[in-house]
């Protein structure tokens, strides 16, 4: 993936749309102050491509600026030899964001869902997103995710890069495709298992079958026909002969001969007990009438107000307001009093007011003279001290002098001491320098000469090539170098020297600094401390003028020190004073704010008392006036109206009492009819209707089992008797009538059964004429042969036809199965050599020794040889020979490692033919010093040499010097901007923050 064209939008701090053309640039500086934006280009390239933020996987809206609703995100990049553009949109609601990958140079290339859009990605790109993010992209935090992983998190990225993914998928497509072969194998092998043997030997054998099986079939058939008609006819005569003994044994249970005189007793014991419900039916009509009049009267009173309820609610009302009247006259006229004190109480207060005013402005005015004395008291005081303190002043930066002028002597013998030791070390560094530097062309040269030594090593016989890639052949052997070893022995030798020499050059410089520096200083202090003598002497004089220092400070500041006692004493004495007027003017507004305050709580208290009397005054009024109207009293407020209304109540009351007790009396007469009328009715029920209900039962079940015995003797019958409305009086003469049909009916059914027994004997005589002809001993045993013969017969005729059928199929399933047997053992030997345990864990494994040893190359150029790579990933350090866990690094060690592991990726990915054209790092610069920044720059100007786009995100502007295109982010108040730099606005650039110090 090689990128083009980049466009954002709401994306972070880009909130308006930005264009970053990445076109015809190989090395790249993305430079910018920190929060300028410079990170979030990564962020719009992963959520174009993969449709996620680089640090977490999701949260796509989290990246929406603050101030947009909605963000884009527009990627166009090369893959595979294609243009591809991928757009990627997002809301901060709930609305479905875009997801589109197309390519232009076939249209047909069109992926519009977000999981389509990731596979092809993947796919067109050979990593995931995880992958993604450890080799390509390099964001902050993330840089040495490749390095620390752990070694299955590291061979599943690795396994993308290396293109051995594409194996994997060759082990899968024939694993798959035999697993498909083996269902089809099997349901094959299953479908040949369920046909004949041999189906052409079997059709001629079941022809003959056929015939044999045809002809015993027919003759047991026409023997069972006879035997089944015969037999019919002999059970249909001694079935007739059971159901008419059993029809004369029901005729003969269900006669009822006694009920006629059952029925007339019963009709008897009804007429009694209906005579009686009548009587008892006319009195509790009546009753009923009386306490519906009763009731009636008394609603109507109650919806007036007027009934017992009403009318007690009423005496009570009344009642309390005879004795609420007058407690009423009693509160009004206490309150009238009260108003007439808080008159009188106002005018004495008003005199107080005017009295307590006059001192308050006596005590103003003594406040205001001890203010004007404590002015004159402080400017005394402040003339006093400022006099002590410029003396005090003069006298020490006197001695301050003296004491620099004799420091000063002594900086400058040990300046002179300094200067000739910065002399010898930088001598001494300029000679280790140059022999640095001829170790490093000399470790150079042997590199070049042996560089196919070096690419060898670890790969033999079998082995891709680490250059081109196709298998070495079967003699070769690792080329072994003696010279590069010696080589990098010398130039650590002269590294560690170069690097001591130049460490004390370094502290000799820094010490010579820094004694300038303090000689500076000095002179600087001597300078400040004779401009402070010469101000605090002229402070000094504008208090006492030409001063004696002989003299004592005592002496010199007497006159001052007088003065300022002087009006400290008058301060004194106008405060005393103006304490009392003070004292006076607060004791007066004491009293006066105490009268007010009674007053204002005494008037509140009437104003509540006021209020309260008016409420209860108008809830009197409105209780009396909510009486019915013969309750409520001609005058609310004349006692003599209020005892006439309550006598009114106390008569209404003992009315409606009386009327309630003769309802109540009614009502409980038609209770008591209710009750003996319903012993009356339940005494029927048990008395008659339920006897009479069980004899009626007993008849119906005579009279049914007399119908069924006339249909089955075809005999004439009568319609029964029992039929129609009952009628209780002509249920005796009924009951007579069924019994005499019963007698009838008895003898008819003796004479059928007779003629039904003789039927029967002469069926049994055919029956067994049938068996002797067919020669079976019973009707089953003559089924059984005639089922076992039509089976043979549906058996040799099935099988035969089968046999045919089957013929051409068993020829062409034979061929079939012979022939996936040999593909399905071809595709298990792909898929069994192609397992991570041995083709592909091979490959794996010589790629990443091949891949440490790039790897190792690149770090030991930027650490001056000192670190390379172990066979598990582990840091060799050549100072102590022995690898140490990459977790011990420091933080620029750490960056170094793993950015040479990521270059390590490029540059095998691009011998492979991979797909990693492009590198993204995000920070990591800033842990490096001075010394290593320019090797780990070169090493990314080799990478960008051999045509691939390399990218360094950074907030440190140093590193634009070693770039020719630099892409300035800065931010705006309308959100990030990004540029490409002109050489001159470059050149610019670093001149102005070289100015500033910012490159120092």
């Amino acid at each position: 993936m090689r990128p083009l064209v980049l466009k954002i939008r709401g994306l972070r701090s880009y909130r308006e749309e930005v264009e970053i053309d990445f076109r015809e640039k190989n090395l790249a500086a993305i430079i910018g102050d920190t929060g300028a934006g410079k990170s979030s280009i990564l962020e719009a390239i992963c959520l174009a491509l993969y449709g996620s933020s680089t640090w977490s996987g999701r949260v796509v809206k989290d990246l929406i600026s603050a101030s947009e609703q909605s963000l884009s995100v527009v990627f166009t990049f090369t893959a595979e030899g294609a243009t591809w553009t991928a757009t990627r949109t997002a809301r901060r609601g709930s609305g479905p964001g875009q997801h589109l990958l197309t390519c232009e140079e076939n249209t047909a290339e069109r992926y519009d869902s977000a999981s389509a859009v990731n596979a092809r990605v993947e796919q067109l790109l050979g990593l995931d997103y995880d992958g993604f993010l450890r080799t390509v992209v390099l964001p902050q935090g993330r840089f040495q995710q490749l390095l620390q992983a752990t070694p299955s998190e590291r061979n599943s990225v690795l396994k993308g890069i290396f293109r051995v993914d594409e194996l994997e998928a060759v082990r899968v497509y024939a694993e798959n495709a035999r697993n498909r072969l083996e269902g089809a194998l099997n349901q094959q092998i299953v479908n040949r298992g369920r046909l004949l043997d041999n189906p052409t030997l079997t059709a001629a054998e079941t022809a003959e079958t056929i015939a044999t099986a045809s002809a015993e079939v027919e003759s047991y058939r026409a023997a069972a026909e006879i035997y089944r008609a015969a037999d019919a006819e002999r059970t249909a005569g001694l079935a007739r002969v059971e159901i008419l003994r059993t029809q004369v044994t029901q005729i003969i249970a269900n006669r009822r001969p006694a009920d006629a005189e059952s029925f007339a007793a019963l009709a008897k014991r009804a007429a009694e007990i209906d005579t009686s419900l009548a009587a008892v039916g006319t009195r509790l009509q009546a009753a009923d009438a009386l306490a519906d009049q009763l009731d009636g009267r008394m609603r109507q009173a109650e919806a007036e107000g007027l009934g017992p309820d009403g009318l007690s609610r009423a005496a009570g009302v009344l009642e309390w307001a005879a004795g609420e009247l007058p407690q009423l006259r009693d509160e009004r006229d206490r309150l009238t009093a009260e108003a007439d004190s808080l008159e009188t109480g106002e005018s004495v207060l008003e005199s107080q007011r005017n009295a307590a005013a006059r001192l308050a402005e006596t005590a103003q005015q003594a406040a205001a003279a001890v203010t004007a004395a404590e002015v004159l008291a402080r400017d005394e005081s402040a003339l006093l001290g400022e006099g002590q303190a410029a003396l005090r002043d003069v006298r020490r930066q006197h001695e301050d002098r003296a004491t620099l002028a004799t420091e000063h002597e002594q900086f400058a013998a040990r300046l002179s001491t300094l200067e000739a030791e910065v002399l010898a070390a930088e001598d001494a560094f300029a000679t280790a320098d140059a022999a640095l530097k001829a170790a490093e062309t000399a470790l150079d040269a042997a590199r070049r000469m042996d560089h196919a030594a070096a690419a060898s090593q670890g790969v033999g016989p079998g082995d891709p090539c680490p250059v081109c890639t196709r298998e070495l052949p079967a003699g070769f052997a690792p080329v072994h170098s003696h010279e590069e070893a010696t080589a990098q022995a010398a130039h650590a030798a002269a590294s560690t020297a170069e690097r001591q020499a130049r460490s004390t050059a370094e502290q000799g410089r820094a010490r010579r600094i820094a004694a300038a520096d303090e000689g500076q200083r000095l002179i600087s202090r001597i300078a400040a401390c004779d401009q402070l003598l010469e101000r605090s002497m002229s402070r000094l004089e504008a208090v006492l003028p030409a001063p004696d220092f002989s003299l004592p400070d005592t002496v010199l500041l007497e006159s001052l020190a007088a003065r300022a006692e002087l009006a400290a004493a008058r301060v004194d004495e106008l405060r005393s004073e103006a304490a009392s007027r003070a004292n006076e003017a607060t004791v007066a507004a004491t009293a006066l704010l105490s009268e007010e305050n009674r007053l204002a709580t005494a008037r509140a208290g009437l104003d509540a008392a006021q209020q309260r009397l008016k409420i209860r005054r108008r809830k009197y009024e409105d209780t009396l006036t909510a009486l019915p109207g013969p309750l409520r009293p001609a005058n609310t407020v004349v006692a003599a109206d209020i005892e006439m209304a309550t006598q009114t109540c106390s008569e209404l009351l003992a009315t409606s009492r009386e009327a309630q007790e003769q309802r109540d009396a009614a009502n409980a007469e038609a209770r008591a009819l209710n009750r003996e009328a319903a012993q009356l009715r339940a005494e029927r029920t048990a008395a008659v209707d339920a006897p009479v209900q069980e004899l009626r039962l007993k008849q119906a079940t005579l009279v049914q089992s007399l119908v069924t015995a006339a249909a089955l003797l075809e005999e004439p019958y009568q319609q029964p008797l029992m039929g129609g409305e009952f009628v209780l009086e002509s249920a005796a003469g009924e009951a007579i009538a069924n019994d005499q049909h019963a007698e009838q009916m008895l003898a008819a059914a003796e004479r059928a059964s007779l003629r039904a027994q003789a039927e029967s004997q002469g069926a049994e005589g055919r029956m067994a004429a049938a068996l002797a002809a067919a020669k079976c001993a019973s009707l089953p045993e003559l089924d059984q042969a005639r089922i076992g013969a039509a089976a043979t017969l549906r058996n040799a005729e099935d099988l035969h036809a089968e046999a045919v059928r089957q013929q051409p199929i068993v020829a062409v399933l034979d061929q079939r199965i012979e022939a996936a047997r040999e593909l399905s053992e071809s595709l298990e030997a792909i898929r069994t050599h192609f397992s991570d345990s041995k083709f592909i864990g091979f490959v794996m494994k010589n790629r990443q020794k091949i891949l440490l040893a790039v790897g190792s190359e690149v770090l030991a150029s930027m650490t001056s040889g000192r670190y390379g790579f172990a066979e598990d990933f582990r840091i060799v350090d050549s100072w102590s020979g022995q690898p140490r866990d990459v977790m011990t690094l420091s933080g620029g060690e750490t960056f170094l490692a793993s950015l040479a592991l990521a270059l390590g990726l490029v540059e095998l990915a691009g011998r492979s033919g991979g797909k990693l054209d492009a590198l993204f790092l995000d920070e990591g610069f800033g842990s490096l010093d001075a010394n290593t920044l320019p090797d780990a720059l070169r090493a990314l100007e080799t990478q960008a040499s051999g045509g691939r786009f390399v990218a360094v995100i950074s907030h440190l502007r140093a590193v634009a010097e070693s770039f020719d295109h630099v892409l300035h982010v800065r931010r705006t108040p309308t959100g990030s901007k990004a540029d490409w730099l002109s050489g001159q606005e470059r050149e610019a650039m670093l001149g102005s923050d070289a100015e500033s110090g910012l490159l120092s």
